[in-house]
């Protein structure tokens, strides 16, 4: 992260295309608003739009502007281009616009203008663009998701945001951070997290990346006593605890003295059995089909382990 960190903060020095790249929820929006914050184009507003939330025929009309009467009901409006004037534009999920809107937008970044829809005046625009894509941006060129010449123009300098489950060591500084912008909002005298709680997020693979961890924080402050100072594992959401369940019922195994590995492997794989043999209420065969395997050998693993 210290290396896209160095690099956002040298795209903020020059007017560059900037695009983001990385999985829903890793923070795509917060990096485009650190970039204009630190640019020469500060002062000026900062405009998102998620590309994918507006619907196709109305994408065109909200980015670029409407004149009047150029279709039923029809009103002069501004668009995005001309609100983020001499600010930032910041486009996510450019993977899901139309190719052909994408022809026009390429257009306008080219020429530094653009045409409203219905209009005939071409109007000078001076904006800086920053895009973003959850997608690999190269595939979707392949997939003919996005344009080639379309993602040249955008990604003159591209960041790739890896997700939180391949950094997992900035899930301390994270929690840190939501604890202490939202608990002091909450009434709450949550300061830290303890450190099974913090263990218990370690295990988690985060689908949803840091916007998934920004919820779970924010559950355990909701949840936490008024006179409690520290988020500890009852306050967390209970289907954090699967695989965590999973690993520190396998370390009771090995934290205990075997002579070697065998020994302590047969000692969790008959716990295993012994455990889907009860919830399938001791039927051999959907225990055998739990555990993937033939019926005939689990009868020898059940009278090998002496489970009746």
């Amino acid at each position: 992260m210290d290396e896209y960190i160095h690099v956002a903060k040298k795209a903020a020095k020059n007017f560059a295309p900037v695009m983001i790249i990385g999985s829903t929820g890793t923070g795509k929006e917060v990096f485009a608003q650190s970039i204009h914050n630190e640019s020469i184009v500060s002062k000026g507003p900062f405009v998102a739009i998620n590309c994918s939330a507006i619907p196709e025929n109305l994408l065109e009309s909200t980015l670029f502007g409407t004149c009047k009467g150029a279709f039923t009901g029809a009103v002069e409006n501004v668009g995005l281009f001309e609100s983020a004037k001499d600010g930032t534009l910041f486009l996510d999920e450019i993977n899901s616009m139309d190719l052909n809107l994408q022809a026009k937008l390429l257009r306008s970044l080219e020429t530094k203008t653009i045409r409203k829809v219905g209009g005939n005046e071409e109007i000078p625009i001076k904006v800086r663009i920053i895009s973003a894509t959850n997608q690999d941006p190269l595939q979707a060129v392949k997939d003919k998701k996005i344009r080639a010449d379309f993602y040249y123009r955008l990604a003159v300098i591209s960041l790739d945001i890896p997700d939180l489950k391949d950094r997992k060591e900035d899930i301390s500084k994270l929690v840190d951070s939501f604890i202490l912008s939202n608990a002091s909002v909450l009434g709450k005298q949550i300061s830290k997290i303890s450190d099974e709680a913090y263990n218990v997020l370690l295990e988690h693979n985060w689908p949803g990346n840091i916007r998934e961890l920004k919820h779970v924080v924010d559950q355990a402050l909701y949840l936490s006593d008024f006179n409690e100072t520290i988020i500890n594992p009852h306050h967390l959401p209970k289907y954090l605890f699967t695989n965590y369940s999973k690993k520190k019922y396998i370390s009771k195994y090995l934290s205990k003295q075997k002579d070697n590995l065998k020994d302590t492997m047969k000692d969790i794989e008959k716990q295993i059995i012994l455990d889907a043999f009860e919830n399938s209420d001791k039927n051999i065969t959907q225990t055998a089909q739990k555990l993937g395997m033939t019926r005939q050998n689990m009868q020898h693993k059940l009278k090998t382990y002496g489970i009746r």
